[in-house]
């Protein structure tokens, strides 16, 4: 009986300790959960990053309940919106309109549709605004960059035009300079001979000599 009793009164030392650890440790996680102060009455701060309170219908916004429900997927968005629903907290974000590139329904002006669709009717929400939202906009070299990138790609075109343009290129490039006429040496002489002929003087023939005669006078 006594080693039982032993036993038993281990086993509870043991549960009495688990107990302590997880009291002492609650306070602890409750503490780094804390992500997420107000400092003013408008004035919200993230994770050193302001936000401003822009809305806050029907006294939604909770920090507790912020605190719990905050995830670091919402550092991107430029508005945090929650909802409350069943007595939940639902967190959404939202990009600024000048995010041009960005889906017009990831953008704040889509608030309204949002809370009609995918909320309860009448539902309490709250609308948070990071500081300095409406003014970021986005840089222009990543444009500049992608349409170099899209000025500097060739279109490509059919194998059978891309092997007689490498063909071509292949050819020797032909020059200005005239080739010389190359002429037989029998034409040469010819040409020569008929040249002589032309400027020689044709001689006379005897019959086509005029006939001299002289007039007499008569004797009176």
């Amino acid at each position: 009986m006594n080693e039982e009793q032993g036993t038993e009164k281990s086993i509870t030392d043991e549960i009495e300790s688990v107990l302590t650890d997880i009291a002492t440790d609650a306070p602890a996680e409750k503490e780094k959960k804390q992500r997420i102060t107000l400092i003013e009455e408008d004035i919200v701060m993230i994770d050193q990053r302001k936000y401003r309170l822009v809305e806050n219908y029907r006294e939604a916004f909770d920090i507790e309940k912020m605190n719990e429900r905050y995830s670091d997927v919402l550092n991107r968005y430029d508005y945090i919106v929650g909802d409350i629903g069943f007595e939940q907290l639902r967190l959404k974000g939202f990009f600024s309109e000048t995010q041009k590139r960005m889906p017009v329904e990831q953008r704040i002006g889509s608030l309204q549709d949002y809370l009609y669709e995918y909320c309860n009717f009448g539902c309490a929400y709250f609308v948070l605004e990071r500081e300095g939202a409406g003014t970021r906009k986005e840089k222009p070299q990543n444009r500049n960059k992608r349409n170099n990138r899209k000025n500097t790609q060739k279109p490509t075109q059919p194998a059978h035009i891309q092997e007689k343009q490498g063909k071509a290129s292949e050819k020797p490039t032909p020059r200005n300079k005239k080739a010389p006429v190359i002429k037989n040496r029998q034409d040469k002489e010819r040409s020569q001979a008929k040249k002589k002929a032309e400027t020689k003087p044709i001689p006379k023939k005897a019959t086509d000599k005029k006939r001299g005669f002289t007039i007499r006078q008569k004797d009176e």
